[in-house]
């Protein structure tokens, strides 16, 4: 933007000099250099503290679908990038080996069942001991909880998608695959397709006046030549480089990284938001209220960055 201004200028002075509205003296000719010099202090500068500018990506929470028992795959009921609703089944997990538990439980809990009424009723008629009772009470109980956990286990062999969105990473998945619940081992990616977060990265030196209510455009790579207004929703607490984790070791000197702070965004077309793919990405542009003609320029320069995103892929 700087460039194109200055070119701006130096055609207007050479226009004046041809015309003789104005002398070629030394003074006119470095007045191209003054002229950036004031562009920079008076614009430029207070442009990234007033109007500053990042990257924005768009992100959303993926879950990483593991089987909560572990089995074999017998069917496999979606496809790759294909949109499920919440409750949908993903795919079916062998259900004999869970059945086999649940029958064997129903068959003690029905025996111990006989047993207990066996030993109240000796009890009743004071004829049994009392650590009989007990002890039937309690195999009876045991067998209600062991029962109640194989049913639970033998529900969970049918996998399902957690709420709507969009699973993928299927491809790998097959009938006679064996999954586990171990949550290093998933077995398909699930996309949450109910709310896109856009975030903007921001330089810490630029942070100072950005505020939750404020103003914001985005240009995004996707959709050259257009500009999409937003607002600043919060302003993260911090960075994975301010995080500390409990290790039982002295403090350590870590590399001097002044990494960028992050902004979330709320877009004002909602449904636009909506359609938009995670890592979705471009430029955003943030204004406070102060330095309303350096917003002016940073108005020009995310909407030039809009046209330029028609020939620049990255």
């Amino acid at each position: 933007m700087i460039l194109v201004l200055l070119l701006v200028y130096v055609g207007l002075l050479m226009l004046a000099i041809k015309f003789n509205l104005i002398k070629p003296t030394l003074f006119w000719k470095l007045s191209p250099i003054l002229w950036v010099v004031f562009l920079l202090i008076a614009l430029f500068i207070p442009l990234q503290f007033w109007a500053p500018g990042g990257y924005i990506r768009i992100v959303q929470p993926t879950v990483q679908i593991v089987p909560n028992v572990a089995g074999e795959v017998v069917e496999i009921m979606v496809q790759a990038n294909q949109r499920v609703n919440k409750g949908d089944v993903l795919y079916q997990i062998d259900k004999l080996p869970f059945e086999a538990v649940v029958d064997k439980l129903q068959a003690e809990l029905e025996l111990n069942n006989i047993i207990y009424k066996q030993q109240k009723d000796l009890d009743d008629k004071k004829l049994g001991r009392k650590v009989d009772l007990d002890t039937a009470i309690s195999n009876l109980d045991s067998t209600k909880a062991e029962l109640e956990g194989a049913n639970y286990n033998l529900h969970e062999t049918t996998v399902r998608a957690p709420a709507d969105g969009i699973v993928t990473n299927v491809e790998a998945l097959r009938p006679g695959a064996r999954v586990v619940a171990v949550p290093l081992r998933q077995s398909m990616a699930f996309v949450d397709n109910s709310k896109r977060i856009v975030v903007a990265q921001i330089q810490q030196i630029y942070m100072r006046y950005i505020e939750t209510g404020q103003p914001a455009e985005i240009a995004f790579k996707m959709f050259p030549g257009k500009v999409y207004t937003a607002t600043v929703e919060s302003i993260a607490p911090g960075t994975a480089q301010g995080q500390i984790s409990p290790t039982g070791l002295l403090p350590a000197a870590v590399p001097e990284v002044h990494g960028p702070m992050f902004v979330r965004l709320k877009m004002d077309d909602e449904a636009f938001a909506a359609s938009l793919p995670a890592g979705a990405s471009g430029e955003v542009a943030i204004y406070s209220p102060k330095g309303k003609p350096a917003q002016i320029i940073r108005k020009v320069m995310i909407r030039m960055a809009a046209i330029k995103n028609y020939i620049v892929p990255n």
